[in-house]
């Protein structure tokens, strides 16, 4: 929770503040940026660090060429995604300014992508508490500059370098911190490269339905509408972000709880852990959503008053905290299971139907539309996800048990 959310949590309070000094407009286009490359950066990942994750575990004296190569593929992926995203955004918004800022947040894609390899390796061989304070060095200079950039009335592009130089200064320290008990080398063995895209496969295909229909919103906006539509719709999304960061952090921990529990209780007992689990994060969503809600017009009028026409697409958005803080439980619950073709094949439909919802809705109803659309998809998330763990996991706890 503190690497995940050192960085994040200053990220969007930070993204808040530039909401404020630069105005919906300019806040719409660096929003519709940074939606565009995590698009690209999970499309660049292809699943890697999924599966790396794994053959760290399993090949632990093989790990330095590993590493080696998992570097050299996504300096490689990484470069294709640069050149992409450009190309993307040129083809979709014709809008110069954007290019020159694109070009530089997309430079993230390098120092993302390499220090997630070595997070990998660290998550792999149970050593991520030696990184945290690489994680927050990085989150204090971001957050530091940023604030300095802002009272030195910057501009939007020189505080964007902020972005890739703050992930710079993180990936630095985790390769020094590395290199202390290992040897670093970026290496292109063909055979290992190539084995890595095979296995990633299936993984790369979820996780790019995922990120598209989570971040479809903001595209389509500034696709239908304009630049400016999407600063309003995303200062009041922003908001939503931190108490997903906290149920996020929080499935990746009762992912590797049930699997352990699978294994070792009953259908029963599983059943009883996973309902405690479901309450409680349904008692505390409930109440995310309830504060959002009530309290939307002032959040954003603490921005500005140039996003007070967001409040009814907070207020929305804020059902929609719920529906996600039970689908990542419910996630992590048919993974600990094994069945990662379910999800695959969940986020794929997630996808079209956020697709024909936003194409539905937002010419007709605008921001409000793609917040029904953010909502109305989960809510078919959750469903989905229901009737999954009904018709096949329990089945799966029952076969541990006999």
């Amino acid at each position: 929770m503190l690497i995940r959310g050192a960085g994040g949590v200053t990220r969007i309070l930070l993204l808040l503040l530039i909401a404020k000094r630069f105005g919906p407009t300019d806040f719409g286009r660096l929003s519709l940026i940074l939606s565009l490359v995590e698009i690209v950066r999970v499309a660049a990942d292809f699943g890697v660090d999924v599966v790396t994750i794994r053959r760290f575990s399993l090949h632990r004296l093989l790990s330095e060429k590993l590493l080696g190569n998992a570097l050299a593929l996504k300096l490689i992926s990484a470069t294709l995604g640069y050149v992409t995203s450009i190309i993307l955004y040129w083809l979709l918004y014709h809008n110069g300014e954007g290019v020159k800022l694109l070009g530089i947040v997309g430079a993230s894609l390098y120092t993302t992508l390499l220090l997630n390899a070595f997070v990998s390796y660290f998550q792999a061989n149970l050593r991520m508490s030696g990184i945290v304070t690489s994680s927050l060095v990085s989150a204090f200079a971001y957050a530091s500059l940023t604030l300095f950039g802002l009272y030195r009335e910057w501009s939007l592009v020189a505080l964007a370098v902020i972005i890739p130089a703050s992930e710079l200064i993180n990936l630095v320290m985790t390769a020094a911190i590395y290199r202390k008990s290992s040897s670093l080398m970026v290496r292109f063995d063909r055979k290992i490269i190539l084995s890595l895209l095979r296995e990633s496969v299936p993984a790369a295909i979820g996780s790019i339905a995922v990120v598209l229909y989570l971040r479809l919103d903001n595209l389509m906006v500034g696709w239908f509408l304009n630049e400016q539509s999407v600063g309003v719709y995303a200062a009041a999304y922003r908001y939503t972000e931190p108490f997903m960061l906290v149920f996020t952090s929080l499935s990746i921990s009762v992912y590797a709880s049930l699997s352990l529990r699978g294994k070792k209780n009953g259908a029963a007992e599983a059943g009883r852990n996973m309902l405690r689990i479901i309450s409680a994060v349904v008692g505390m969503s409930s109440v995310a959503a309830l504060f959002l809600s009530l309290f939307a017009a002032q959040l954003l009028e603490m921005i500005s008053p140039e996003y007070s026409t967001a409040t009814a697409v907070l207020r929305i958005l804020s059902l929609s905290v719920v529906f996600k803080a039970v689908n990542g439980q419910l996630t992590a619950l048919i993974n600990s299971k094994g069945r990662y073709s379910l999800i695959t094949s969940i986020a794929m439909v997630n996808l079209m139907v956020n697709i024909a919802l936003n194409l539905l809705m937002i010419p007709k109803y605008g921001i409000i539309g793609a917040a029904l659309a953010v909502t109305i998809t989960e809510g078919i998330n959750t469903l989905m996800q229901l009737v999954c763990i009904k018709l096949y996991v329990k089945g799966l706890f029952e076969e541990a048990v006999g």
